[in-house]
């Protein structure tokens, strides 16, 4: 299959090449297809308003009745909404009305050139525009790669560098300049790898490690959730912010992350979250315990390395079993294979055909956190451990990480259930209950 893929590709012209590839990677990164101008599409709200329109208000009216992917990431006001001779709206005419003279009341337009550079920014990784300066980048189609491009760029073209959290508490253009003139963003240079989300509290804080994908952006919404007395300290690999080498083994990476939680507290337990990159379970648990200090593992829904003695599915139950995961998650389960295939197949061309450095440094980290963890050779590990599973995803798949984690930790394990699966248990309504079952098992 794959071969047949590469070779219908190495047949096209290299813009038709350019053109398939961007349309499977917005595709697979949920930005839709592409229309005949190349721009993803986007829920786009018409309004009519004879009384002047305040964005804002009304954005805040539907986030009251309306799901977050519901929400329009823009609004255009027009004068008046085509109907079709039965009374319905005309939809192909209504795409082509100009849009009203009156302008939308609460874009606030660039003044200043600080403010022009983050629009033209926006506008770029975003892919619409106009885009003001008090418009919510998650609340307008930001998410977590779309953010780590926003950073890149900030610092490229501004020679700015930002933490990831300035987007956490200043999610708009005018927070983030405000920020920069005041120069309230400064880079912890004694810091390589902590990321401070909420520093105040009297509870013990928690520790978010990074996910495969090497950022942590998204455990955005997870604080909300916890106790707002706990401290909050995300962890991110060398390389996602900076031109630094990564970490060659899971047990240096290890060694240098505890160094820096451990400037933040000195003795244990320790509350630390792990996501995907499961060999730092096992490593991170087993350094702690070699000082004489405990850690309070929480795993939430991952894989740890799979165990001998397991029985091995032939080649039919596996198929079986693909059949039973597309049957009841045709979506997720499709998505999962497409963009296995992508990355494995299809990343390198897009990234020569479009030399996107971006897209090359991500793909970099990804590969070099896949490639340590790989080589790590796997131990057992005593700690108090939780295991956060997401009940969506097919039983087979959860009893076969149950029966893994369970052989590789000594000490009995918690399991709880959080509504979702793997891709969405950290959107809402699902990280609502995530950070009820997280809290619940801290220190």
């Amino acid at each position: 299959m794959e071969n047949h893929i590469l070779n219908r590709i190495e047949k096209l012209s290299a813009q038709e090449r350019k053109l398939v590839l961007y349309k499977l990677k917005d595709l697979i990164n949920n930005r839709g297809a592409y229309s005949s101008s190349e721009n993803p599409k986007k829920l786009v709200a018409y309004v009519k308003s004879t009384n002047g329109f305040d964005r804002t208000i009304f954005r805040s009216y539907l986030k009251e009745r309306l799901p977050d992917y519901m929400i329009p990431s823009s609004f255009r006001l027009i004068n008046k909404v085509p109907l079709l001779p039965n009374g319905k709206i005309d939809k192909s005419s209504l795409r082509k009305l100009p849009i009203a003279k009156e302008v939308d009341r609460s874009i606030q337009k660039p003044r200043t050139a600080i403010e022009r550079q983050l629009v033209e920014i926006w506008e770029e990784v975003l892919n619409f525009s106009p885009i003001g300066l008090k418009d919510n980048f998650f609340e307008i189609g930001g998410d977590s790669m779309t953010s780590i491009r926003m950073f890149w760029l900030i610092e490229n073209k501004m020679l700015n560098k930002l933490p990831p959290t300035t987007l956490f508490n200043h999610p708009t253009i005018e927070g983030i300049v405000k920020k920069i003139i005041e120069n309230e963003v400064v880079n912890r240079t004694d810091w390589k790898y902590l990321v401070p989300f909420r520093t105040k509290g009297n509870k013990q804080p928690i520790f978010c490690i990074h996910g495969g994908e090497g950022h942590v952006l998204f455990y955005k919404l997870l604080p909300e959730y916890l106790d707002q007395d706990r401290p909050v300290y995300l962890v991110q690999p060398k390389g996602i912010n900076t031109k630094d080498a990564m970490h060659t083994s899971i047990e240096q990476m290890s060694k240098d992350y505890l160094s820096e939680v451990m400037q933040i507290q000195r003795k244990g337990p320790y509350n630390l979250l792990f996501y995907c990159c499961s060999a730092l379970v096992v490593e991170i648990t087993n350094q702690l315990q070699q000082m004489g200090e405990k850690a309070n593992t929480i795993i939430i829904d991952s894989s740890p390395k799979a165990i001998e003695h397991l029985p091995h599915r032939n080649q039919i139950e596996r198929f079986n079993l693909v059949i039973k995961k597309i049957s009841k998650y045709p979506f997720m389960t499709i998505k999962a294979s497409l963009i296995y295939r992508y990355r494995q197949y299809l990343e390198p061309y897009y990234i020569w055909l479009t030399r996107d450095e971006v897209a090359h440094r991500l793909m970099k980290i990804r590969n070099q956190l896949q490639k340590v963890q790989n080589q790590y050779q796997w131990q057992k590990f005593n700690a108090k451990c939780t295991l956060i599973m997401a009940k969506n995803e097919h039983k087979h798949l959860i009893d076969k990480d149950l029966a893994s984690w369970k052989f590789w930790c000594e000490s009995e394990i918690k399991v709880l259930y959080n509504s979702g699966n793997h891709f969405n248990l950290f959107d809402e309504p699902h990280v609502k209950i995530l950070g009820k079952n997280v809290e619940e098992v801290c220190y």
